[in-house]
């Protein structure tokens, strides 16, 4: 068995669902919190789970792949993937063409390339490597940089680290922006993010990792410049919603770090506050609607993306190129 099989099937033993949980009914059901509403689109062919619901914007939403194209890996209804991703935000963007949309990435898209006593793992390095270059094939918008990911840009190809629309307002270094702002309809949105430091084998010289609560004065600053702003936040909710308190103009948080359950969205200040689902087995897309304030409403979908979600075909010949060529290695 690969290397790569390996850590997908760890990767499901490790983030099963807990005995006895359940997920909320499919909707849209209204949350505890009113303007807000949660659904699920589990059941069905791909045309049957997209969305004709009002909004203004529509956020789409995951992350954590670890530097894997694929799915899951799970042998039972396996889920997940690049290529499912791009093929299901393809269709929903059709079915909407006049809402602006954003495809996000809240953290952890890369691995770290070592092993057993911090030796080089030449296929770990494969799958950052290949990751990236599906990430930009499929079109991400934004992706939120943690330390997890620092660890891994060694092992993308240089040529690429430009093309990487990467975002921190909590760390500094090559290549990364503090945010992007986007012109959606007729506001102006900026997405940044923030990751809590942790410590890792790999060094990363060049780059410098404060903590969130250091982000506040560079999230005042972006906010002050924009209607908006969507906070991407890995492993740092704490952190995350004193920004939100704090912070009046951030209008969405998309919190990411092993999240394997549907929870209906929530408000903290201003903020729909929503959770990504681990490993994108479920891809989020938070439909927002503003109000004559300019606060948001939502209803948050979380799509699965098992095997009645079609492959896009050039990220599945990416995705078997890459599988072929991580495979190769471990000979």
């Amino acid at each position: 068995m690969s290397l790569s099989v390996v850590l997908l099937l760890a990767a499901c033993a490790l983030h099963a669902p807990p005995p006895g949980a359940t997920d909320p009914v499919s909707g849209p059901i209204p949350a505890a919190d009113a303007g807000l509403y949660s659904e699920l689109a589990i059941d069905g062919p791909l045309e049957a789970r997209l969305s004709r619901a009002p909004a203004d914007v529509i956020l789409f939403y995951g992350g954590e792949q670890r530097g894997s194209m694929e799915t899951c890996g799970c042998p039972h209804r396996p889920r997940g993937s690049l290529a499912r991703v791009a093929s299901y935000v393809a269709a929903e963007r059709a079915a909407s063409p006049q809402t602006p949309a954003l495809l996000l990435n809240a953290g952890e898209w890369l691995i770290e390339a070592v092993g057993f006593q911090n030796m080089p793992m030449p296929q770990l390095a494969v799958m950052d490597r290949t990751l990236a270059e599906g990430l930009i094939v499929g079109g991400w918008d934004v992706l939120n940089v943690t330390p997890k990911d620092l660890a891994g840009l060694p092992g993308v190809a240089s040529a690429d680290l430009d093309r990487l629309p990467l975002v921190s307002a909590n760390i500094e270094g090559p290549h990364i922006a503090r945010s992007r702002t986007f012109h959606l309809g007729a506001r102006t949105i900026a997405v940044t993010g923030v990751a809590a430091p942790e410590v890792l084998a790999a060094e990363l010289p060049g780059y410098t990792i404060h903590p969130v609560a250091d982000a506040l004065p560079v999230l005042q600053q972006i906010a002050a410049e924009v209607d908006g702003v969507v906070l991407l936040a890995y492993n740092s909710a704490d952190g995350a919603r004193m920004l939100a308190q704090r912070v009046p103009r951030v209008i969405a948080v998309i919190d990411a770090g092993g999240h394997n359950q549907a929870v209906e969205p929530f408000y903290v200040r201003n903020a729909v506050w929503a959770l990504s689902y681990t490993l994108t087995m479920r891809l989020g897309e938070l439909r927002l609607t503003f109000d004559a304030s300019g606060r948001p409403g939502a209803l948050d979908r979380h799509v699965d993306l098992d095997p009645a979600i079609p492959d896009e075909p050039i990220l599945a010949g990416m995705q078997q190129r890459a599988r072929a060529e991580i495979d190769g290695t471990e000979m």
